[in-house]
Parts: C-alpha cells; structure tokens; sequence
C-alpha cells in the first residue's frame, strides 16, 4: 500500500503546483516543481540508498542545479530519468507505463 500512496502523494503535489501556480500568475512569485526519479536515498531503507537501478543522489542535485541554472524560467524540474514517466500521456505511452511501474510494486 505505501508505494500506492507515495505515488498519490507525488501526483497530488502535481495538481497543486499547477494550481499554485496559476493562482500566482500575475504576481512575482515563482512556483518551481521539481520532480524527483527513484533516486538512492534512505527513504526506504539501505536497499534503496545502495540499489544501482536507483539515481545517485548526487548525480540528481547536479542535474537539478543544471535545468535550475540554463532555464531560469523553467516551471517543472525534471531530470531525463523521469521524464518517460513524466511526460507518458502527454506521449501516449501512460497505460504502458503505469503497468510498467504498479507491477513493481506486487
């Protein structure tokens, strides 16, 4: 049940931010998104901070601080490891990939 939930959670901080961020539109405020892979962390214990299909940590601040640094207008940080999850409907490849991910977790 918890990856369904971290994965509910990650899309509801989605919708929030678009939201945000569209209430904010007209003012001087910025609402950046940035939008983390199953990076190696200790999140979920010593098996994720050591799984090598996990992103190095940090190789994923650098490639943060990177999109931060050559677009300073970007609204969504996302590095290339999750951009096929990311952007799978906008690519029509969301049933795919939601299989793809909820099979993991059974």
């Amino acid at each position: 049940m918890g990856n369904y939930t971290y994965s509910a959670t990650k899309a509801a901080l989605h919708s929030y931010s678009m939201s945000l961020r569209h209430q904010l539109r007209d003012t001087s405020i910025e609402v950046i998104e940035i939008v983390p892979p199953y990076v190696q962390t200790h999140l979920l214990g010593e098996y994720q901070a050591n799984d090598p299909n996990a992103m190095p940590l940090d190789e994923y601040i650098i490639g943060v601080m990177q999109i931060l640094s050559d677009q300073p207008e970007v609204s969504e940080v996302v590095v290339g490891r999750c951009a096929p999850l990311r952007y799978a409907a906008e690519n029509g490849q969301f049933d795919d990939i939601f299989q793809a991910v909820n099979s993991m977790s059974q």
